[in-house]
């Protein structure tokens, strides 16, 4: 008779006795945060997109959050030092990232932060102090896509953050017409141009297109993604600044309905505006359209526009812009406030006796702003008020720097 064979037992695993626990420093921790700040909101209806995700391993801390539009995770360094990695364990956890990032924030910046897992709470000690939070499980925090990269480039932190801040500013805020809430992001020729409208200002910004970049797709970039890839770039440029030697380039890559950039130890998955952006160059002044031009010191300029617009009204934001040969002066008139002006040297050209043009004075410091140079040349079409306004930086004698602007003058 044959024997019945006995069921073999799963072993069932044994739990690592030792203590889920990492330390890292404050100002490390705080200032990964403050740029997942952009992308993890507070006031969510799903209670998981309020939270980081944090993994800690191998002496590195994995933060990630999401918007479920952009996915966005940093590594950072752990302040562990060789015993203490072989005595505490890894672990995982989605905490509320408000909650860690205000209690990161009054940590001295020097002082570390020792954070211990048990029992689903993440217990935070600093010195004497001791906060405990609660966690959700991880199985509920949304999971990120598969990015397969159809086309690639790469650009120096420096470069791409120069060129969002040269048009950022233009980018609309207007829902009904989404297809303007980013940056247009497209290659032609041998370059790659950066651009933004709201309909009533267009700022255009062209650099030599880097390796791989005249194969790249037309895509709108999102406005919430530009402004948290700036976070980045902008951390990144000050290191590659300070750094000695060479240094990792940011790489930007599409796919389909993504990007991704990979700035340093992060990396932003993020959809891509599903629109088509308005053909902008019809709206640029070409050569044969302007008759006119009114070359003026940027910042004399910028300084006079402040001090006149102190007397406009919510009613009539209008900069009245008279235009002489040596000259230009400004004006604003409230029947509320009064009047103001102020003269501006300028060298204008082709205007005749006089020219007048009337400007939003907010929009018209913006695209000052945005420019680098000493001196700026506005050109446009003598006589005609209400045409469109091209303003270029002014450098080695022409106007250059791949960037131009164009404002539409409003009636004075």
């Amino acid at each position: 008779m044959a024997k019945a064979k006995v069921q073999e037992q799963d072993t069932p695993p044994v739990a690592d006795p030792r203590p889920m626990a990492v330390r890292v420093q404050a100002s490390v921790l705080k200032a990964a945060l403050d740029q997942l700040d952009a992308v993890i909101e507070a006031r969510v209806t799903v209670p998981i997109l309020s939270h980081v995700m944090l993994v800690a391993r191998d002496g590195m801390i994995n933060l990630a959050g999401t918007d479920l539009d952009i996915h966005a995770t940093i590594v950072i360094a752990s302040d562990l030092n060789v015993d203490e990695r072989k005595g505490w364990s890894n672990f995982s956890c989605a905490v509320q990232a408000s909650s860690l990032r205000a209690i990161a924030g009054e940590v001295e910046s020097e002082g570390t932060m020792l954070l211990t897992l048990a029992d689903d709470r993440l217990t935070v000690t600093a010195g004497r102090a001791r906060w405990t939070l609660g966690t959700l499980p991880l199985e509920d925090f949304p999971g990120f896509p598969i990015f397969t990269p159809e086309g690639a480039f790469e650009i120096s932190a420096s470069q791409l953050l120069d060129a969002h801040a040269g048009v950022e500013f233009a980018i609309s805020n207007e829902e009904t017409r989404y297809y303007l809430n980013g940056i247009f992001m497209h290659p032609v020729d041998l370059a790659l141009k950066f651009a933004a409208t709201d309909g009533h200002r267009l700022s255009v910004k062209a650099i030599d297109g880097p390796d791989g970049a005249a194969s790249f797709a037309e895509v709108i970039v999102p406005k919430k993604t530009v402004k948290l890839i700036d976070k980045l770039l902008a951390a990144k440029a000050k290191a590659d600044s300070d750094a000695k030697g060479s240094v990792d380039p940011v790489v930007v890559e599409c796919a389909k309905d993504k990007l991704r950039f990979l700035i340093g130890d992060a990396e932003i998955i993020s959809k891509v505006i599903d629109g088509q952006f308005p053909d902008y160059r019809r709206v640029i002044p070409s050569e044969e359209m302007v008759t006119a031009s009114l070359r003026v010191e940027r910042r004399a300029l910028m300084a006079a526009i402040r001090r006149v617009r102190v007397l406009a009204s919510k009613e009539s934001s209008a900069v009245k812009c008279s235009i002489f040969a040596e000259k230009i002066v400004l004006e604003v008139k409230s029947p509320e406030t009064g009047t103001a002006t102020e003269e501006v040297p300028a060298s204008a050209d082709g205007i005749g006796d006089t020219a007048v043009l009337g400007f939003n004075h907010k929009y018209w410091m913006d695209a000052l702003s945005a420019i680098g140079s000493d001196e700026v040349i506005l050109r446009f079409a003598a006589g005609d008020a209400r045409g469109p306004v091209r303003i270029e930086p002014w450098v080695d004698g022409g106007a250059g720097d791949g960037l131009i602007q164009v404002l539409m003058p409003v009636l004075v």
